[in-house]
């Protein structure tokens, strides 16, 4: 388990002058998006190993 993105991110767009109520939503929607596209991949490879 990493320590994630989050930590990197939210410095970064306070950095660039975002507003701090908009750059948690953002990260949050960083995660989620890297969730949809590892359980893609997971599906992915389940299927191929699967012979579907």
């Amino acid at each position: 388990m990493g320590v994630g993105g989050g930590f990197m991110i939210v410095p970064f767009f306070t950095a660039i002058g975002w507003p701090m109520y908009i750059t948690p939503a953002v990260s949050a929607l960083t995660v989620l998006l890297n969730q949809c596209s590892a359980l893609a991949g997971w599906f992915a490879k389940l299927c191929s190993s699967s012979g579907r």
